[in-house]
Parts: C-alpha cells; sequence; structure tokens
C-alpha cells in the first residue's frame, strides 16, 4: 500500500488546481481552457492509477478483477499519454504558434504519435505487447511499451525544443515554471522505469501543474476584474506573443469616447454591462462564423480584438453593431444606444510588426480621424508624418537635449495704445534634422510625460535671459519678453536662485521679463508655488495668465495672485463669431478693466477679428494677423521696420 501513497497524494493537488482555475478565473482563452482539461484527464489519470494499485492489493483474486484491472490500466495508458499531448497544445495556444496546425501535413504528423498509442493500446487485448495482466505474475511490462514511451517522448522532446524557440515569448520565471513539467516528468518517469514500485509520476506532475497555475496563470494579469474580460496587461503579454511567433490575424481597437458622461447619467454597472456587450457580440458573431477571437478591456474605456481571420471585415461589423446599439436604445433606453466609439482596424503582423506602435495607435487613433468618422485603418495612421513623428518622440527629445536642437522664436505682440510693438513672446521650437520643425504643442506633452522637461526649462530661461541682456535687444527698441513657466519649473525649490543667476550674469531687468503661467497652474495646492510666484513678483518680475478661457479659472484664487496681463485664449476670440462667444468675450474684457488687470488677445488672424477686439479695449493683440512666430534675426528685421 505505501506504493500508492505518492499517486494518492497527487489526486488532492490535481482537484485543488482545478477548483483555483475556476475561483481565480483564470480559465479565459485557449491556452487556458486547454491547461483545464489536461488538469481534469491528470485527476483522471490519478484516479485510475490509485484505483487500480488498490484493486491489485486488496480483490485481485478473480476474473473480474482481472478485467476491471485490465480495463483500469488501458484508460490510463491512453489518458496518461494524452496528457502529455494535451500540454504540448496548450503550449502551442500559450505561445500563439498554433497557426502551424492549420496546414495538413503538420497536423498528420503533430497527431501520428498520438494515434499510434492509441492502436498500439487499444489492440493490446488482442497480442498483449504493451503489458499483461495475469493471476499469476499481476502486472507484467512487454517489448511494445517501450515503444509507446519513445512516441510519447516526442511530444515531450518536441514541447522542449518549442519552449527554447520561444524563450522571449514570456518571463524567464514563468518560461522555468512551464519547463519543470517536462524535466520532473522526464526524471520521475525515468526513475519509475528502473524502479516500479516508486510511483511518483503522477505525484511530480502534479506538482509542476500546481506552479504553473499559482506563477505562470495570474488572475491580476489575466483577467479584468470588473468586467470580468481578459485585461489590458494580458493584451500587452499577447501581443507580443503575435509579433513575435508571425500570427496572422486582424486587429480592432474600440475606443469608447464618453465614458465619463455614461457613467455619470447611467451608473458605473450600466457602462460596464455596456463593454460586456460589445465584447459579447464580437464572440458570438466570430461564433457563427466558425473564427476565433479574443476580447481585451483596458480602463477607462478601450477594447481590443484578435479575430483569427485576416480578411473579417470590421467595418462593416461595426457599422451593424452601432446600428443594432442604437435600434435596441429606441427600443428600451439600452445604454449602449448612447456610448460614442471610435473603431480601428489593423492586420498583424503585415502592416505593423512593431509593439510600441501597436499599443500606441490603440490609444491615440481617434485623434487622427474627423469628429464625424467612426472608423479608420490604422495602417493609413501609422504612416502619417505626424504619427511617425509622435511614436519617435522619446528619442527625438533626447537627440535634442543632446545636440542643442532647440530654437527659440519670438512673436510680436502689438501695443494698441502705443501704436507699435512693444512686447514679444518667447516660443520654442524643435527643428529635427529628419523630421523638420516640431511645435511645441506636440513635444512638450510628451516631454512631460517623460519627465524631460527639466532640461528644456533650463534652455529656455537660459536663452531668453541671453537674448534680453543683448545688444541687439537693447537697440530693438522692445521693453519686455514674456516667457512660459511651466508646472515642474513653477515649484522647482531652485527656481528663484536659478533666476537670480541669469539676471547677473546677462544683466537683465526683472523688469524685461514676463514670467506666463498657464491656467492649469493654478490647480496646484503648492505652497511652494505660490511662495516661488510672489518672490518673482517682489524682484519686480511681471505676472501674466495664459490661456485664459480654457476652463481652469477660479476668479477668486485669481484675484489673490500677482498678475499683470490676463491673456484670453485663441478659443474665445474664435467663439466670438456668434452673439453669444461675442458676449462673453466683451464682458470678460470689462471684468479685467474694472479689476485692474491689462488684457491680451491672443489668435487673431485677420483684420477683422483685430478690429473687433480694439473696439472692446483690449491693451495687447497678438496673432498671425500682426505676425507670426519669428527667428532673432527676422524678428530683429519685423521690428526694427514696423516701429519707425
Amino acid at each position: 500500500m505505501q506504493q500508492l501513497i505518492y499517486t494518492g497524494c497527487s489526486i488532492p493537488i490535481q482537484i485543488l488546481i482545478i477548483i483555483s482555475l475556476y475561483v481565480r478565473k483564470t480559465i479565459k482563452g485557449r491556452a487556458n481552457l486547454y491547461f483545464l482539461v489536461m488538469n481534469y484527464f491528470t485527476l483522471a489519470v490519478a484516479l485510475l492509477d490509485f484505483g487500480n494499485g488498490l484493486l491489485r492489493h486488496t480483490v485481485f483474486d478473480n476474473n473480474i478483477a482481472l478485467t476491471f484491472s485490465y480495463l483500469l490500466s488501458t484508460l490510463y495508458f491512453l489518458m496518461r499519454n494524452t496528457t502529455i499531448f494535451l500540454y504540448l497544445v496548450f503550449l502551442l495556444f500559450a505561445f500563439r504558434v498554433h497557426w502551424l496546425l492549420k496546414k495538413t501535413w503538420i497536423q498528420i504528423v503533430f497527431t501520428l504519435p498520438i494515434v499510434s498509442i492509441f492502436g498500439l493500446v487499444l489492440s493490446n487485448p488482442f497480442h498483449h505487447m504493451v503489458f499483461s495482466i495475469d493471476l499469476i505474475n499481476l502486472y507484467q511490462r512487454q517489448p511494445l511499451l517501450n515503444v509507446v514511451y519513445v512516441l510519447s517522448a516526442i511530444y515531450g522532446i518536441a514541447g522542449i525544443v518549442l519552449m527554447f524557440l520561444c524563450i522571449r515569448f514570456i518571463r524567464f520565471g514563468k518560461w522555468v515554471c512551464l519547463q519543470s513539467v517536462y524535466v520532473f516528468s522526464f526524471i520521475a518517469v525515468g526513475i519509475q522505469y528502473f524502479v516500479p514500485s516508486l510511483q511518483i509520476e503522477i505525484f511530480i506532475t502534479s506538482l509542476s501543474l500546481l506552479l504553473i497555475a499559482l506563477f505562470v496563470l495570474r488572475p491580476e494579469e489575466l483577467s479584468d476584474s470588473k468586467t470580468g474580460l481578459r485585461s489590458y496587461q494580458d493584451y500587452q503579454f499577447e501581443l507580443k506573443k503575435v509579433i513575435l511567433s508571425k500570427q496572422k490575424l486582424s486587429l480592432h481597437m474600440i475606443k469608447i469616447l464618453n465614458v465619463s458622461n455614461i457613467k455619470t447619467f447611467y451608473g458605473e454597472e450600466s457602462y460596464l454591462n455596456s463593454v460586456r456587450e460589445i465584447a459579447a457580440r464580437y464572440i458570438l458573431e466570430c461564433k457563427r462564423r466558425k473564427i476565433y477571437s479574443d476580447v481585451f478591456f483596458e480602463e477607462p474605456g478601450n477594447l481590443y480584438v484578435f479575430i483569427e481571420d485576416k480578411d473579417f471585415d470590421c467595418y462593416a461589423f461595426t457599422m451593424d453593431m452601432i446600428s443594432y446599439f442604437r435600434s435596441q436604445g429606441s427600443k428600451d433606453s439600452s445604454v449602449t444606444a448612447y456610448l460614442q466609439l471610435k473603431n480601428c482596424q489593423i492586420n498583424l503582423p503585415n502592416e505593423s510588426n512593431d509593439i510600441e506602435t501597436i499599443l500606441r495607435l490603440g490609444h491615440s487613433f481617434d485623434r487622427y480621424m474627423g469628429n464625424q468618422e467612426l472608423f479608420c485603418y490604422g495602417k493609413d495612421i501609422i504612416h502619417q508624418k505626424m504619427y511617425i513623428i509622435e511614436s519617435n518622440l522619446k528619442e527625438i527629445l533626447l537627440e535634442a537635449v543632446k545636440n542643442e536642437r532647440f530654437e527659440m522664436y519670438y512673436q510680436p505682440i502689438y501695443d494698441i495704445k502705443a501704436g507699435k510693438f512693444r512686447s514679444a513672446e518667447a516660443l520654442i521650437r524643435l527643428n529635427d534634422p529628419e523630421y523638420g520643425m516640431i511645435m511645441p504643442g506636440l513635444f512638450i506633452p510628451a516631454a512631460e510625460k517623460k519627465n524631460m522637461l527639466g532640461p528644456i526649462g533650463e534652455f529656455v530661461l537660459e536663452d531668453v535671459f541671453r537674448f534680453v541682456g543683448s545688444e541687439e535687444f537693447k537697440k530693438s527698441g522692445v521693453e519686455f519678453v514674456e516667457v512660459n513657466l511651466s508646472v515642474q519649473q513653477a515649484i522647482d525649490p531652485s527656481l528663484i536662485s536659478h533666476i537670480e543667476s541669469l539676471q547677473e550674469k546677462f544683466g537683465v531687468l526683472p523688469s524685461q521679463i514676463n514670467f506666463e503661467v498657464t491656467e492649469s497652474i493654478y490647480a496646484q495646492d503648492h505652497d511652494l508655488l505660490h511662495y516661488n510666484l510672489e518672490k518673482l513678483r517682489s524682484m519686480g518680475y511681471q505676472l501674466s495668465l495664459d490661456d485664459y478661457g480654457t476652463g481652469y479659472s477660479n476668479i477668486t484664487r485669481m484675484l489673490s495672485l500677482p498678475l499683470s496681463i490676463i491673456k484670453f485664449d485663441k478659443s474665445m476670440v474664435d467663439a466670438a463669431d456668434n452673439a453669444s462667444g461675442l458676449s462673453v468675450l466683451e464682458h470678460s474684457v470689462i471684468m479685467m478693466r474694472d479689476i485692474r488687470k491689462a488684457t491680451l488677445v491672443e489668435g487673431v488672424e485677420t483684420k477683422e477679428k483685430a478690429e473687433q477686439v480694439i473696439k472692446m479695449g483690449v491693451e495687447y493683440i497678438q496673432g498671425f494677423y500682426y505676425a507670426k512666430p519669428l527667428p532673432v534675426p527676422q524678428f530683429l528685421e519685423f521690428i526694427a521696420t514696423h516701429n519707425q
């Protein structure tokens, strides 16, 4: 009976694995399903082996017991070798190389060993060359059993080779866990072959499968806790496998634009149900067409669908789905009818085999679409110059900082009362040798995300102070320059000392510099922010509020800040084309005049707009109607020409 201890211990381990797979919700996806099925087979093998052992040690003394033992042994060999076959299938799907099995000749080669094993085992009652059982000698191995071992070993060797070929596909720790099944199984089979009384094969296999269940199939990586769909982290893992394995499929990306409004008016659960409904329609449609799909979800509202058919017409399906949702909404007020969806399709790996490009496309494709467009093709976006620039901004910025690719441009500001240009705004530009001039609206947000604003901000201050302290600037008659101050700079403890050193180094007067801060900076409730701004004001520097009207302003807070000039954003000027927008702009100018703030209107591009804002009583105007941002030589020439 001691021979059954290891086999008996494997039974609760297998039951524990199967329960954990369900409880931890790690059964989504074909690879995980094959792993689940394999564990059922392994449990059956353990039960068969344990039952057969009990039978031989207790009641193995008649023909009925002999028959049952023969049946259990036959089932054991069939199911045990099937588990080895299933594990290789699991790996093929886990590494997303299962598409290789689509070729008929590969299918024949792949299934030939298991078919041969089944043939040998099932025909054993006729030739007794695999194993034999009788009342005298009990269980005896026969010569063809070695053939079964060899055929089974083919799958083991194929799996080991596959693991080494796909070592880049997953993290090394997980790779070791997956490989342990083969390593430990070969050791256990060898031991058990030479020491038949030591029944450790199934026990060792169960322990290896337990390692995989605990450390490879991690629920926090595989499943989104809110929707039950596969997670974004899992999407990144699977995308990497798709690219490395060169699997051909269609990737459909869905972005829900109005997530916040849907949650506010209909509730979180209604929104999540809508996400599940979108996923369900893809799954049902693909099942109807007998093709496979994987659906992944990313907060707050992105879905990614792998469709294993590169010819799948995502556009037609998208239009049908949206039409269906709208019709359902008219019937029962379904939340899906109010989802604002943007959709994108890209075929992998033909149209792109770069993981970062594909991930970035999923987050940004909607920005390259028209307001009324519902669908686009990724191949049309990723080849656009702007998208390529955005995709390579980190490298562009690093190269620009290293090789001083930044330039300062100056846009003249018209003083209405003086009738000339008395000031200018300093604007940074990036002149890349490959992509040309890149605007700050593109590279500044990227620099902020990549924590690279520090060196850029230092360059701006250094270059502006150098220019303002130059003889050319003094001769130009321009009284002051406005320069933007970022949030990071405004809360930098070294800001004041840095400004003082630049002031002394270049001989600049505080009255010659006007620091601009945006409305968003005042959302930062930071003591150091207020200290730095007050200190700059006490040193004699003026402060302007930039982009007024973009949604962050708090009038009470604004009144408490040391601001000299309020700059109205271009969006307010554009909105003045209608009566309501015009009224808002006019009354805003009046309000600023009443609280003794000078006003500057940005984005004036036509003579009509200029005359319109002049009538309102603003002090300064900035825009293309007067001048575009200019490099230093052209700026000085412009000032000399127009201020005569």
